[in-house]
């Protein structure tokens, strides 16, 4: 949904009855009058292709905001019905513009900075789109791919590309995931393929995604494994050049035991981490704000599965720090039974609040198709739309000093029986320590207490077979993996 710079509204969607056209609605005044509906507005592509595209997203920029940006993926051929391979890949992100308002459109195109030299395809939903003024903004993000940013300051006459985190693999789309040609698969810190960008008050760009990890360990093209049990949310902006993302939050230990308090798969399939599908705003004054559906611990929906909730965080530094996460809607000591998910933050905020919509319904997972592992709980349950107001002061208030773990040392690495690791510090505070395997299950765990510069930390690995493990120190929602190798 956009709204033009006529006061009219336009929105975008995609159109299975009509060979999955792009459906343009459009009404002269926002919020009131009927809808003009079209699929016939963007011109045909080229090259031969004629059967669609899926999963669109508008955004509007220009001194007048008649300027529309729209991308799309075209439909890939294990679609039902099914798509074709256009210019090279089997789901490319498509990119059309028009100048005057919507009314007419450029024909649907691959940016040259993402075609198939640069990468292999594409999936449905795993791009974002925003602008401000004349800036525009695409990030895009695959659990094999780099995480991308598109940036044009011409209102989409010319394009940079901006490589936020690097999959080391280029055009990857088989194999063993061998990183340092080891002939060892190596397990691949990645995104989980929900990704949102925001360009600020200034026309630069805030990117946030799920993190996640990956490996092949046979080299077949399905055998590409993810860690579900995965769950941070990453941040990057502009201001911060070649450094890598950050981790700004966690799924949180309400009991401070040291554990995530959640049993091994007990979640609902949603394809990504338990902290997944970002949603971000601005307001006047150049406040972030970010919103994420997240796993709540220590909630059951009787089947063994946590249930997952909504949370807001807010930045009143240009991203330089954040706010503790705040639970909506919900107490994890007396937890109401729904989850919540999909949610949806006004990319606009004003008025001193913070608006947001999400989905809620009464069990974890989204699936009710047959053979989805939550469809025996999901199908035939109802699910609501839930708009909440949440005032800016709530959000953005004092912010604590965050922990910052400046480095981390392991060695002997690989290790026989035991290994040391040397954790740099900033500030004091009671850390945790965990070693996981590749599956992700605690296999050590303890907490040690670490005061600021250096602290050593002995690890016992005997009882650890041979194999390829990752140690995590942290305290609250700063946490620094390192991999571990044990001979």
């Amino acid at each position: 949904l956009a709204v033009l710079g006529n006061g009219g509204e336009m929105i975008v969607a995609h159109n299975t009855n009509q060979n999955n056209a792009m459906h343009f609605s459009t009404r002269a005044v926002k919020g009131t009058g009927a809808w003009t509906e079209n699929y016939n507005l963007q011109p045909a592509m080229g090259y031969g292709y004629s059967s669609g595209r899926l999963w669109g997203r508008i955004a509007v920029s220009g001194t007048n905001g008649d300027v529309v940006h729209q991308i799309s993926l075209t439909t890939p051929t294990n679609a039902t019905p099914p798509g074709a391979i256009y210019r090279g890949q089997d789901g490319a992100l498509v990119y059309s513009r028009s100048t005057d308002g919507g009314a007419t459109f450029s024909v649907p195109d691959v940016l040259a900075l993402i075609d198939s030299s640069q990468y292999v395809n594409f999936s449905a939903d795993e791009y974002s789109i925003d602008a401000k003024g004349s800036t525009v903004c695409i990030a895009i993000g695959d659990l094999v791919t780099d995480v991308i940013l598109l940036k044009s300051t011409d209102d989409g006459a010319t394009w940079t590309k901006t490589i936020v985190k690097q999959f080391p693999i280029p055009l990857y789309s088989s194999g063993i995931t061998d990183v340092n040609s080891d002939n060892v698969a190596d397990t691949i810190d990645t995104n989980d393929e929900t990704i949102e960008v925001l360009v600020d008050n200034n026309g630069q760009a805030h990117v946030w995604y799920g993190f996640m990890r990956t490996i092949n360990t046979n080299g077949s093209a399905d055998s590409v494994s993810y860690f579900p049990g995965s769950a941070q949310l990453m941040y990057w902006n502009e201001g911060m050049g070649s450094t890598p993302p950050v981790s700004i939050a966690g799924a949180l230990d309400y009991n401070a035991n040291g554990v995530l308090d959640v049993v091994q798969s007990g979640w609902g399939t949603y394809g990504t981490g338990l902290l997944s599908q970002p949603t971000a705003g601005i307001d006047a004054n150049g406040n972030l704000f970010v919103a994420y559906s997240c796993i709540l611990e220590s909630t059951d929906n009787g089947s063994g599965k946590a249930y997952r909730t909504i949370y807001v965080m807010g930045s009143g530094d240009g991203g330089a720090t954040w706010t503790a996460p705040y639970l909506l809607g919900t107490d994890p000591n007396s937890f109401d039974y729904f989850e919540r998910c999909y949610p949806s933050l006004a990319r606009n905020v004003g008025g001193g609040v913070v608006r947001l919509i999400y989905q809620r319904d009464a069990q974890p997972g989204h699936g009710v198709g047959t053979g989805n592992l939550d469809a025996g709980d999901n199908s035939g349950g109802l699910n609501e739309i839930v708009f909440v107001e949440i005032p800016v002061s709530t959000i953005i208030g004092v912010r604590e000093q965050p922990i910052n773990i400046k480095n981390v040392q392991l060695f002997p690495n690989p290790t026989s029986d035991n290994a040391v690791m040397t954790v740099t510090l900033d500030k004091a505070a009671n850390y945790n320590v965990t070693i996981t395997n590749l599956l992700g299950q605690n296999l050590v765990n303890f907490q040690q207490q670490m005061n600021t510069g250096a602290n050593r930390v002995d690890l016992n690995t005997t009882e650890l077979a041979r194999g390829i493990y990752f140690v995590t120190v942290g305290a609250g929602d700063s946490k620094v993996s390192t991999k571990l190798v044990k001979e």
